[in-house]
């Protein structure tokens, strides 16, 4: 089956590390009849490597050189993974193509960003505030979707902080408590210097926005 295609090199990578304290033992429980082949691909499992600088690597080896195949990454969702660099076009890959004296086929992939998805929602209407703008750090921005206030930012590996942005969106809404910091702790103000995802969102009123205009005035 495909789970267990995906899970074997798994395994595998967990007896070499767990040698000789713990064994692992597999008990096949195969269908007795088929009536079409269950498995139509080739599967490699990347390895994470022992060095920090070192890649991960797979190879196929004995494929048959006649056949179409197509190069396809098995990845967790959030991966924005793009091919950074390609010979040959990796959906319509045939061996028997291949320049004279030439075996193999290379293709290198890299992580370009990591999606940082979440919903927002209005306090006590607990309607998704569509179209609010929102900004992680200095970079990466995103309207919220009318669709359960759904909401998603490419971003770096890091710790970034989630804010509205300047302009309409910081005007009309702020973002309200609860809030939970990257430490898994609950935040009580919503002053603190923390990098936070948000919960909810809460429109401002009337009355907030006049204390706002008249401590502008006030400064001025």
């Amino acid at each position: 089956s495909k789970e267990a295609q995906r899970i074997a090199p798994v395994l595998v990578l967990l007896r070499d590390a767990l040698a000789p304290h713990l064994g692992i033992r597999v008990i096949l429980n195969p269908r007795p009849e088929l009536k079409d082949l269950p498995l139509k691909s080739y599967y490699r499992y990347a390895t994470p490597p022992a060095q920090l600088d070192a890649k991960p690597r797979v190879y196929f080896a004995q494929l048959p050189a006649h056949k179409t195949l197509t190069a396809h990454l098995d990845v967790p969702e959030m991966w924005l993974v793009t091919t950074a660099v390609a010979a040959y076009d990796l959906d319509n890959l045939k061996l028997e193509d291949l320049p004279e004296g030439q075996s193999t086929m290379h293709a290198e992939y890299r992580i370009e960003a990591l999606l940082v998805t979440g919903h927002a929602s209005e306090v006590g209407a607990r309607e998704p505030p569509r179209g609010t703008q929102l900004q992680l750090g200095s970079g990466a921005g995103t309207v919220v979707m009318s669709n359960l206030g759904y909401f998603q930012l490419p971003a770096a590996p890091g710790a970034f902080q989630l804010a509205l942005r300047p302009g309409r969106s910081s005007e009309i809404y702020a973002i309200s408590k609860p809030v939970i910091d990257l430490r898994g702790g609950m935040m009580t103000s919503d002053n603190d210097d923390e990098d936070t995802a948000v919960d909810e969102a809460y429109e401002k009123g009337e009355g907030e926005e006049e204390e706002e205009e008249k401590d502008r005035e006030e400064e001025e």
